[in-house]
């Protein structure tokens, strides 16, 4: 008996690291992230303005990559602590984080492409400077509905954890309703209005709800579970 609430603890605080390392790393996203061509400058100024800030583009494809493996293992991690309790829940929570951090990564590795395309734009055979910026566009455009597409992910990961707090009452209830808050801000306002101010309050409590119940698990663990840990102890 020890050794499987050693086990389940154990869990329990990999799991909220996990989880508060993920919250950072989304808020680190937001932060650097980095738009490639504007519809409102010329090709020249497109290029000189990634040249100048090709640093900048690189962290923040890093800072994707990394975010992507952070929220894999979160996901895993949550698979293992919630499926006791719920295998559904556990599993869609996961299979959506795990989904959303493909999309994560996928995007920094198109920000690694373009940075390739820049470094070596003389070797590459391009015909002419429009074939060049059609080609940023391409990966410009793919980036963002990578990125659209992780945090409506994301959401529908934080809707199936708010729904498993609520019907096991493992976390409290407002750990339930806040997840499923955001678990309806993130996709909506993210995939309709991306560029609103909606969408930035919509990720940035995502990153926030991310935090937060990391924090609740990693303190307090899943409440009913200690409950009939200390009745099997009696």
């Amino acid at each position: 008996m020890v050794k499987n609430i050693q086990n389940d603890r154990n869990t329990e605080v990999a799991t909220g690291i996990f989880s508060v390392l993920a919250g950072l790393a989304l808020i680190f996203t937001i932060i650097t992230r980095f738009e490639f061509i504007s519809f409102f400058s010329s090709l020249n100024e497109d290029l000189e303005y990634l040249h100048d800030n090709i640093q900048l583009l690189k962290i923040n494809s890093i800072i994707w990559l990394i975010t992507g493996l952070i929220i894999t293992v979160s996901a895993s991690t949550f698979i293992v602590l919630l499926n006791p309790w719920h295998k559904l829940f556990s599993w869609l929570t996961g299979f959506f984080m795990i989904l959303a951090a493909a999309m994560i990564s996928l995007s920094g590795i198109k920000g690694l492409i373009v940075i390739e395309i820049l470094l070596n734009f003389n070797n590459l055979e391009f015909s002419n400077h429009e074939i060049l910026k059609l080609s940023i566009f391409t990966l410009a455009q793919e980036k963002e509905i990578y990125i659209t597409s992780a945090y409506s992910l994301l959401g529908f990961g934080f809707l199936s954890l708010g729904l498993f707090a609520l019907r096991t009452r493992s976390m409290t209830i407002l750990t339930g309703i806040v997840s499923l808050i955001t678990g309806i801000i993130l996709p909506v306002f993210t995939s309709l209005i991306p560029e609103s101010l909606l969408a930035d309050i919509g990720l940035v409590a995502g990153s926030i709800t991310f935090m937060v119940i990391g924090m609740r698990i990693l303190f307090n663990g899943l409440s009913l579970k200690k409950k009939s840990l200390k009745k099997a102890k009696k």
